[in-house]
């Protein structure tokens, strides 16, 4: 019977995609290695809670902001070419457009003003060229669409979706919905619970259903929406408790990505079939389907078995799920482990 708890539902099938997995295993023998040597200073260094040099009006204005950031968190299946037109990843472009955005607006990222901007808009402001120019024939030229006028297509449906939801809802942006959400006069639990927030959130909204199908069965990953309940939860907890001190944090997982398989498969924690990695280390794209899945789930899987394991040895340093995820995930930024080839899906809005 699947859970109605988000959280538990991801790792319900964390656990099934693990035992029925094909190309994509957990070596434990990898795991204990790992662990014996990670280096405390390092982990802490790397998992440190990042802050954005903004000036707020207020909370609510911080929490659109942060909405915002996770809810258009993808496009790593473009990666390489966001390298080539401005050198930045997709992570740098989105951070990139949302802060441009964020200042040339005053702060005000209302759902009205996203509703209303235009594909071009969005090009401009996150700086993702749409159109090249060819050459047809010997000195004449023409224009063509770049490969990346896909991805703004996408940031702009999500943006313009989202935003008539929650004008539908009632709230002039994700900020003031959020805090509502967690009031907590309106909520049935004794303490605020992230798994409350990230239900509402995947009802609502279509861009945080983070599911797919594999061998007949659904799979719940939920990557972005975890990410925003952890981002809340980091950045808040001290300061506003009764709303954000999820005191289920422990339960969220990792938020899995194109990055995190990538440094398991570097530290050999995931092994994967001979097929699937020649295709990997050959650069092609992976279409949706059940090597993404695996790659993506197993990634999870193998996290939650780390931090068990970590906490049953002396002198663990590992707090949980969450928290391995933001060291992991900047460690793959690490020179060497950068070069490990990361799988690439276009066809997602989901990381």
């Amino acid at each position: 019977m699947v859970s109605d708890n988000p959280l538990q539902q991801v790792r319900e099938s964390a656990k099934w995609v693990n035992e029925h997995s094909d190309n994509v295993k957990i070596n434990f023998n990898k795991i204990n290695e790992f662990l014996d040597n990670l280096k405390k200073d390092d982990y802490e260094s790397k998992s440190s809670t990042v802050l954005f040099p903004l000036n707020y009006s207020n909370t609510q204005q911080e929490i659109n902001f942060w909405f915002l950031l996770d809810l258009i968190n993808f496009g790593s299946g473009y990666r390489k070419e966001l390298h080539e037109a401005s050198n930045r990843g997709a992570y740098e472009t989105i951070c990139y457009g949302l802060m441009g955005m964020f200042l040339s607006q005053g702060g005000k990222l209302t759902a009205n003003f996203l509703s209303n901007m235009s594909l071009n808009d969005v090009a401009q402001l996150f700086n993702i060229p749409t159109q090249e120019e060819f050459e047809i024939q010997a000195g004449i030229y023409s224009y063509r669409d770049t490969p990346l006028k896909q991805l703004v297509q996408s940031i702009h449906t999500v943006l313009k979706e989202s935003s008539e939801i929650v004008l539908k809802l009632g709230f002039q942006d994700f900020g003031d919905w959020i805090w509502s959400i967690t009031d907590p006069s309106k909520r049935s639990s004794a303490t605020p619970l992230a798994s409350d927030l990230v239900k509402t959130l995947v009802e609502k909204i279509p861009a945080f259903n983070d599911q797919a199908n594999y061998k007949d069965h659904r799979i719940f990953i939920f990557k972005k929406v975890q990410l925003l309940a952890a981002d809340l939860y980091r950045r808040f907890k001290d300061t506003i408790p009764d709303r954000f001190n999820f005191t289920d944090i422990n339960d969220v997982t990792v938020f899995t990505d194109n990055v995190l398989p990538a440094v398991l498969r570097n530290f050999g924690i995931l092994e994967v079939s001979k097929e699937l990695e020649e295709r990997l280390n050959a650069g092609g794209e992976l279409l949706p389907g059940n090597d993404e899945v695996e790659l993506r789930v197993q990634a999870i899987q193998a996290c939650i078995e780390i931090v068990s394991i970590a906490k049953n040895r002396p002198n663990n340093f590992i707090n949980n799920d969450v928290e391995f995820d933001y060291y992991l995930w900047t460690k793959g930024k690490d020179g060497e482990i950068r070069k490990v080839e990361r799988h690439y899906t276009k066809k997602t809005i989901f990381y």
